[in-house]
């Protein structure tokens, strides 16, 4: 049911502005303008009375916080279509004073609290009209905005009173660039980790490798220490062989001699 009440109040939109765009009586307000940038909200439709001649309405509604106004656009189609000076709006914000406006150029409102305008643009050939409405709060606008308001067809007759909380939408925070960062972060924190992993694992392998080297090293050294020491002593075991040998052969030749004599 919401999509189907979305979907009749963009065609109407799409009505109202092809229409105003071909027959346009007045070029006061830009309907283009609106169809970005701006809040719509449905009002009434053909299954209920609006108590005057207007048929379908639909509010769109913009916010200009730096200078305390609201902008409505009130978007009227009508069963007939007579005197567009007739036409006009009543309403009130937050259930405070009345601020009343004609496109006739009558208009009641407390000028100490507010500044207001209207203007128009209609397409009397298929009754269409359109209401834009700046409304300025000197005080400031407030956090939460109730819109209580009755709007006039081209007779002057007044509808049904109407309330819609048109408080403006809190734009939605930006997760997109803030998951961005996270994962770059933390993509970041991983090739760091994955790094300091290689690191110490490199510094592990090449602190293993030492270590085998140099107790391949201290291994070689004592073998060559050990090869040393066995070589001395076989030098000097074949030193003492010849020498003891050579201490024989002379003995013996000493004994041969005095045995001749």
């Amino acid at each position: 049911m919401r999509n189907l009440k979305v979907f009749v109040a963009l065609f109407c939109v799409a009505i109202f502005s092809l229409s105003f765009s071909a027959t346009a009586t007045a070029a006061d307000v830009n309907i283009d303008e609106w169809n970005t940038d701006s809040t719509l909200y449905d009002v009434l439709d053909y299954s209920t009375e609006s108590n005057c001649a207007v048929e379908y309405a639909f509010l769109r509604v913009k916010y200009d916080r730096p200078s305390n106004r609201i902008r409505l656009l009130f978007m009227l189609e009508l069963s007939s279509f007579s005197v567009e000076e007739n036409a006009g709006v009543t309403m009130s914000v937050n259930g405070d004073e009345k601020i009343t406006l004609h496109l006739n150029g009558k208009a009641e409102y407390n000028k100490d609290k507010y500044f207001a305008e209207i203007k128009s643009i209609s397409d009397p050939r298929t009754k269409f009209l359109c209401l834009e409405v700046t409304l300025g709060i000197k005080q400031g606008i407030p956090d939460k905005v109730l819109l209580d308001f009755n709007v006039y067809d081209t007779e002057g007759v007044a509808s049904n009173t109407y309330s819609i909380d048109i408080t403006e939408e809190a734009d939605e925070p930006d997760t997109t660039s803030q998951t961005k960062k996270t994962e770059k972060s933390t993509k970041n924190k991983t090739e760091k980790t994955k790094a300091k992993t290689s690191t110490s694992a490199t510094k592990a392998v090449t602190a293993e490798t030492t270590e085998e080297t140099q107790a391949t090293l201290t291994a070689d050294e004592n073998k060559n220490s050990e090869t040393r020491v066995n070589e001395t002593n076989t030098v000097a075991i074949i030193a003492a062989v010849a020498l003891a040998a050579s201490c024989i052969g002379a003995g013996a030749v000493s004994f041969f001699r005095n045995k001749k004599n």
